[in-house]
């Protein structure tokens, strides 16, 4: 007969957050017995006990192994968070495509699948894709009794800060009005939304020394730019309220009465450097994509190589500006345009040397993203993880714009 949990151990939001240290300190030490936990925690191991037990009771944590004190007290347990049976959902829209991947608690793929945005025509054809993905996903995690645990969607554009949904995704038109968090109502999942940039810099920044300043450059079919240090975004703005908002960098103007951007305004630094307006000025029938724009770049097309090479050395020229008022230290060039970086870095050095002073440009080092795709991964896992953990840091991130400026 099942043994029923006394009533005590029973989990409430209260109780869960009451009990978020713990995982925290599981999640970076990994296993622990439960005086060492107590200890760190600055609690008594009676309290300690509770939340191990709480925590056991839903699935997040997990008794790694017991070791016997040779008949002379209590065998001590040591615990540790249960990573293969719990998963996050993440769906991450990057351009031309858009990647979904059921990951285990260590950031694993178990699921995964690439879409091709192209072949939607409409907001509709994205989030049945969405949702064909969401149920074999579910599915999956059902017959291996994982815990899904949070959704995290990653959008270009902007992000409705009422209600989460992507907005003025220009480059990306079918993805407008997508609420990640209506969609997995049936499923009762917590489900957030999140910038693409924001969500390229944690996958960027993962692993780098925390007292190091980065200006993260997604670049794609548009443009977008944030800086920060460690865990910390400085690249913020303030709205009306006081809350900090992402600066669309991509969309401040560089020129007046100059090109038209997609945004609907004139003269936007992403309409003179944007893998969208590179395409627009070629005027070519055999580049009218990102992937094509790529490959006559990768075989060296003497007119694409000219485009490009403008477009970079316009976008290190503006990069300038943030470089040093956020005094950074490191660029990283990450999307589906780093993998031709090198056919374009002598022209974004120049660029980038035309305004900076001597002194920083020779301290400023550039380093290109080694696998984007996978980076974004790990940034929307390190999203999801963090909305778990600490939703108390979450909500102090700074959030997309409600409206471009």
């Amino acid at each position: 007969m099942h043994k029923k949990n006394p009533a005590y151990t029973r989990l409430s939001r209260t109780h869960l957050r009451s009990s978020l240290p713990l995982l925290r300190l599981l999640d970076s030490l990994g296993e622990l017995s439960q005086v060492d936990a107590a200890k760190r925690l600055s609690v008594t191991p009676g309290a300690c006990n509770l939340h191990c037990q709480r925590l056991e009771r839903v699935g997040l944590v997990r008794r790694a192994r017991t070791v016997s004190s040779g008949g002379k007290g209590r065998p001590t347990i040591f615990w540790d968070i249960d990573h293969e049976h719990n998963a996050f959902l993440t769906f991450v829209f990057d351009g031309p495509t858009f990647h979904a991947a059921l990951l285990d608690f260590t950031g694993h793929p178990l699921l995964e699948e690439r879409f091709d945005l192209s072949r939607a025509r409409n907001r509709r054809g994205v989030e049945s894709a969405i949702e064909t993905f969401a149920d074999a996903a579910v599915s999956l995690a059902g017959r291996n009794n994982i815990h899904l645990r949070r959704v995290v969607g990653v959008f270009p554009g902007l992000i409705d800060p009422a209600d989460g949904s992507a907005r003025m995704a220009v480059n990306a038109p079918m993805l407008d009005g997508i609420n990640i968090a209506t969609l997995f109502s049936r499923h009762k999942l917590p489900a957030w939304s999140a910038s693409l940039t924001l969500c390229s810099f944690f996958g960027e920044t993962a692993g780098q020394p925390s007292d190091t300043t980065t200006l993260l450059v997604h670049w794609d079919l548009g443009v977008g730019v944030v800086c920060g240090r460690g865990d910390t975004v400085l690249s913020v703005q303030l709205a009306r309220n006081g809350v900090p908002e992402l600066p669309e960098v991509g969309h401040i103007c560089i020129e007046q009465n100059g090109r038209p951007c997609l945004c609907g305004r004139n003269g936007c630094l992403e309409a003179y450097t944007g893998g969208q307006a590179m395409i627009a000025e070629l005027k070519s029938p055999d580049i009218r994509s990102l992937g094509t724009l790529i490959g006559a770049l990768q075989t060296g097309h003497k007119d694409v190589l000219a485009v490009a090479r403008r477009a970079s050395r316009t976008l290190g020229r503006n990069l300038t500006w943030p470089v040093q008022l956020m005094a950074a230290k490191r660029i990283v060039i990450s999307g589906p345009l780093s993998s031709v970086f090198d056919k374009l870095s002598h022209t974004f050095h120049k660029g980038l040397y035309e305004s900076l002073p001597p002194a920083l440009a020779s301290t400023l080092a550039v380093h290109v993203s080694p696998d984007p795709q996978t980076r974004l991964r790990i940034g929307a896992f390190r999203l999801a993880k963090r909305h778990l953990l600490d939703p108390d840091s979450i909500a102090r991130l700074p959030r997309s714009p409600a409206q471009l400026n």
